[in-house]
């Protein structure tokens, strides 16, 4: 697991104001809740999954697509993968290009313990064809023995991250 970036305080009784003034931290807090963020790496070309996946996150999440791909577009992208703590790439049937797969890839072997993959079955009626099938699988398995995490469904990649916002 990554190193955790945001930390949210929620007070307990009086304000929180009120409770600051007092010598001791815990009497002020009744729950530390880190917040995790996930960076939606992955399928673009009109794939509808970081919509359907955005809504069912309790976690902080940063989406690269943007309008227009431009020199201030590709550092915010970089900054967003150092801050955050895991780094998912959801690959559909509607991928066209192979530089999410590189970059899931090469964030395997750099970050091994927050890459996430997840190859979905279809997408808005698109398949895979056997052969890319049989090259997917490899390229999870790759993933995986870097250390990498797959994950094969949209609700199991809820259910993972969710379950990884912390309450201390």
């Amino acid at each position: 697991m990554g190193l955790l970036k945001y930390v949210r305080i929620e007070p307990v009784g009086p304000s929180l104001n009120q409770k600051l003034y007092r010598k001791v931290f815990y009497d002020c807090i009744s729950k530390i809740v880190l917040i995790m963020m996930v960076f939606l790496g992955g399928t673009v070309n009109g794939s509808k999954w970081r919509d359907e996946l955005i809504p069912k996150l309790k976690i902080d999440y940063f989406n690269p697509v943007v309008d227009e791909w431009n020199e201030k577009a590709m550092p915010a992208e970089e900054d967003a993968k150092d801050k955050s703590d895991y780094l998912l790439f959801v690959l559909t049937p509607k991928l066209e290009g192979f530089y999410s797969i590189a970059e899931a890839v090469d964030a395997s072997n750099k970050h091994p313990q927050k890459t996430v993959i997840c190859v979905l079955d279809s997408d808005d009626g698109n398949g895979w064809t056997a052969h890319q099938i049989k090259s997917l699988k490899k390229i999870e398995d790759l993933i995986s023995s870097n250390g990498g995490i797959v994950i094969d469904s949209l609700d199991e990649l809820v259910l993972f991250l969710n379950g990884h916002s912390l309450e201390v």
